[in-house]
C-alpha cells in the first residue's frame, strides 16, 4: 500500500495533531510528497471515507510551497510562527547576504530584518559550532539583520514569551539597523 493511502486511512483513527505530524516526519523523510498525498486525496475525495475533512484541513496547512521541519525543535519554532497574529515568514530561507546555495536560516521575516533560529543539541555539538553561530551572527548585522536565537527550554515550555519578543523584534519595521543598543 502506498503511503499516501496509509495516511488517508489513519486520518480516521489519529488526531489531527498526531496526523499532522505524522504527513510532516514523512515529507521530511522524503518518502511523501504533498502534491501526491493531494493527488489521492482527489482520487478518493468522492467515496468521503471518515477522517477526509482532516486530509483537507492537513492539505490545507502545508500549501504551495510547504518546506518540513527538520526537527522537532524546527517544529515548535514554526508551530509559534504560525500562531495567529504574527507575521509572515519564510522557512528554511536563504540567508539574503549570500547565494541560495551557501546557506539557509530557520526562519527569515522579510519586512522586519528578523532572522530567528532554533539552537539544539543536534547542530550544536562542538564549540566550532557555536563559533560558526556567531559568524553568521555578525554577517547578518553587518547587513542590517538582527538574529533571534530560541533553544528547546524556550519554545516548548515559553512559546508566549517567544512570540513576544519576536513580535516585539518587528514593531521596528522593515528598513530597520539594528545598532548594539537595541539588541535584547
Amino acid at each position: 500500500m502506498r503511503i499516501e493511502q496509509t495516511i488517508i486511512d489513519l486520518a480516521r483513527r489519529l488526531s489531527e495533531a498526531d496526523l499532522f505530524t505524522l504527513t510532516d516526519d514523512a515529507i521530511a523523510a522524503n518518502v511523501l510528497a504533498a502534491e501526491r498525498l493531494a493527488g489521492r486525496y482527489a482520487v478518493v475525495a468522492r467515496s468521503r471515507p471518515a477522517g477526509l475533512a482532516k486530509v483537507r484541513r492537513l492539505l490545507d496547512a502545508f500549501g504551495d510551497g510547504y518546506v518540513p521541519p527538520a526537527s522537532e525543535l524546527e517544529r515548535l519554532l514554526y508551530a509559534t510562527l504560525d500562531w495567529p497574529g504574527m507575521p509572515p515568514y519564510e522557512r528554511q530561507a536563504s540567508a539574503p547576504w549570500r547565494s541560495p546555495k551557501d546557506e539557509r536560516v530557520d526562519a527569515l521575516i522579510p519586512s522586519s530584518n528578523l532572522i530567528i533560529e532554533a539552537d539544539g543539541r543536534r547542530w550544536h555539538t562542538r564549540v566550532r559550532d557555536f563559533d560558526n553561530d556567531r559568524r553568521r551572527d555578525n554577517a547578518a548585522a553587518a547587513h542590517g539583520y538582527l538574529v533571534q536565537r530560541y533553544g528547546w527550554e524556550m519554545l516548548r515550555h515559553e512559546p508566549d514569551d517567544v512570540a513576544r519578543s519576536i513580535l516585539a523584534a518587528t514593531s521596528h519595521g522593515r528598513s530597520r539597523t539594528y545598532q548594539v543598543q537595541d539588541l535584547p
